[in-house]
């Protein structure tokens, strides 16, 4: 019970509300400065007594959590602890009649067995106010009207300057005449503008030329060539064709696309002609000769291509498939030096050697 009541001292020196979960609460409440009965003429400090609540005893925490910081254990185990100590301090107050609850006073039993609280006279929750004495308030109130009053001197009131007063100017008399005259010139001109814009919506202005309505500037009139000036001579129209595949573009005139239309019509003649005889790959051919380097003047990714370029050259060339790719060459020799003399005759200036 002596934990209980360390920190319940210890929280009601800074908090105004203690709960002793079950049993109840208590609060602090502040007095203002009064009177001292027992000494005429002084005045006492403000003080804090202390109340008990029986109807508050829901736990809010408070105790528990303070148990838990000083004596390092879980906040369950402190509330189990602060759960303990409130029962012993019910069951000594019960049995004894009045239990001694530290320096803040006693508790002792009521009817029907309720609790009470009796707090006591030098209570230590009034530290806040323990630096303020008692005021002998005779003494201060013959200092007050001893002191001399310094007379306030109010500032003279100025007056501010009259505004200066100015003649209005007198009434302007129109005449009747006048005010018709007035009225007809302002219908005249209402009607002229009427008329403006209606002249102005049944004939729009036009202009005068065509090509300016797209400039300020004047545009000049276009002049005729001389009758003596040769014409130029007609530019051959060239065709871009893209290559098969992604191979590129050749750019061609009429006439060589219709050549090469037939040679790739004899071509494709001529593929067929070798698949129904037997497509016999034709490095057989170059194989019987003995040659390891063939001289490539092309490759193509299909045999259809490879051929189709053979067909067009007109040459006698053959085709070797090697690494997925048709290459087309047109002589083969029995060592590198050998095939890059050929390499130099064959008539393609990027010919290249491959190895069987």
């Amino acid at each position: 019970m002596n934990l209980l009541i360390r920190h319940t001292e210890y929280l009601l020196g800074r908090r105004d509300c203690v709960v002793l979960p079950g049993l109840g609460a208590l609060i602090c409440a502040t007095d203002g400065a009064t009177l001292d009965p027992r000494r005429p003429g002084y005045m006492l400090p403000p003080r804090r007594r202390i109340t008990f609540n029986s109807a508050i005893t829901a736990d809010d925490g408070l105790l528990a959590a303070s148990v838990s910081r000083a004596a390092g254990v879980t906040p369950d185990e402190a509330r189990r602890m602060v759960a303990s100590a409130v029962s012993d301090l019910r069951r000594r107050t019960l049995a004894d009649g009045s239990a001694t609850f530290g320096r803040l006073g006693y508790f002792r039993t009521a009817d029907e067995g309720v609790l009470a609280f009796a707090p006591a006279a030098d209570a230590p929750v009034n530290d806040r106010f323990a630096a303020l004495a008692a005021v002998a308030v005779d003494a201060a109130t013959e200092r007050r009207a001893a002191t001399p009053s310094i007379p306030v001197v109010k500032p003279a009131p100025t007056a501010e300057p009259a505004a200066p007063r100015t003649a209005l100017p007198a009434p302007v008399k129109v005449s009747r005449w006048r005010k018709m005259r007035n009225g007809a010139a302002g219908v005249a001109a209402s009607l002229a503008v009427l008329v403006t814009l209606t002249l102005f919506a049944l004939n729009p202005i036009r202009m005068a030329t065509e090509p300016q309505k797209a400039s300020i500037a004047p545009i000049p009139a276009p002049t005729e060539a001389p009758a003596s000036a040769v014409p130029a001579a007609a530019t051959p129209r060239r065709l871009t064709i893209g290559l098969p595949d992604g191979n590129g573009y050749v750019t061609l005139t009429p006439e060589e696309v219709s050549a090469r239309k037939n040679l790739i019509a004899e071509a494709k003649k001529a593929n067929a002609a070798h698949a129904a005889v037997g497509d016999a790959k034709p490095t057989a051919a170059k194989a019987d000769l003995g040659g390891r380097f063939c001289v490539i003047v092309a490759s193509f990714p299909t045999m259809a291509q490879a051929r189709t370029y053979i067909a067009s050259s007109g040459k006698d060339l053959e085709v070797l498939e090697k690494d997925g790719k048709c290459r087309v060459y047109a002589a083969t020799a029995a060592t590198y030096a050998e095939a890059d003399k050929l390499r130099g005759n064959c008539g393609v200036a990027d010919a290249w050697i491959c190895r069987r």
